[in-house]
C-alpha cells in the first residue's frame, strides 16, 4: 500500500491519496501526519469505501484511518476538509 498526503497549510484543506498497490491485505490504517491535532475534519470518501465521517485531528494523527480497499489493485482520493 503506497499513500500521499497533501496538506493547504493555509485553509487547512487536505487531499490524501491511496493506491492498494498489489498488497495481500485490504485493510490498512493510516495515520495522518500534517493535520492539526486540535480541528475535526470532514473526510470525504470515494464510492467504495464507506460513508463520509467527521474525526478529530488527534485522532486521525494517533489512532489513523481506517480503510479498506474494495479489491486488489484499488485507490482512492479522500477530500479532507476542517470543520
Amino acid at each position: 500500500m503506497q499513500a500521499a498526503l497533501y496538506v493547504n497549510r493555509e485553509s487547512g484543506r487536505a487531499v490524501l491519496f491511496a493506491f492498494h498497490a498489489g498488497d495481500p491485505s485490504l485493510d490498512h490504517t493510516l495515520r495522518l501526519r500534517g493535520l492539526a491535532r486540535n480541528r475535526a475534519y470532514r473526510l470525504h470518501m470515494p464510492e467504495g469505501y464507506g460513508p463520509d465521517r467527521t474525526a478529530g485531528g488527534k485522532q486521525l494523527l494517533e489512532e489513523g484511518l481506517p480503510l479498506r480497499f474494495p479489491h486488489a489493485g484499488a485507490s482512492a482520493v479522500i477530500l479532507i476538509e476542517p470543520r
